[in-house]
């Protein structure tokens, strides 16, 4: 799967979705069967999947009236992973920021693995 993928499930499950440009281009609102806002952003590293996220875009997204999550999409070996505000600020309370983003690792959210067709029911 990737954000494209995501997106078009997002549709199918009649839920709006709008980008949140003024945060990032990867963060979206969804409306309609659930409300929220998801941070999603693709990794596509053969050898060792990570993804960055900003302190910036953590201060943005905890600004946010609605709950939000991150989803980490890992398109080399079609794994999805979703993360609440408390998990992703656990995580990133542990790192050090490098280049500008924390960077987190496969290893990090191993156990956050969710499947697409159950991915609403981690979004509630």
């Amino acid at each position: 799967m990737n954000k494209i993928e995501l997106m078009s499930f997002f549709e199918e499950s009649k839920i709006e979705y709008e980008v949140l440009n003024g945060i990032s281009s990867s963060v979206v609102k969804l409306t309609g069967i659930i409300n929220i806002v998801v941070y999603v952003k693709e990794s596509n590293n053969l050898k060792e999947p990570f993804w960055g996220i900003t302190e910036n875009v953590l201060k943005n997204l905890e600004e946010e009236v609605l709950p939000w999550y991150v989803v980490f999409i890992d398109t080399s070996k079609n794994q999805t992973f979703v993360l609440t505000e408390k998990m992703i600020r656990s995580i990133t309370r542990e790192k050090k920021i490098y280049s500008g983003d924390y960077k987190i690792h496969e290893i990090d959210v191993s156990n956050y693995k969710v499947n697409l067709n159950t991915i609403l029911e981690y979004l509630k």
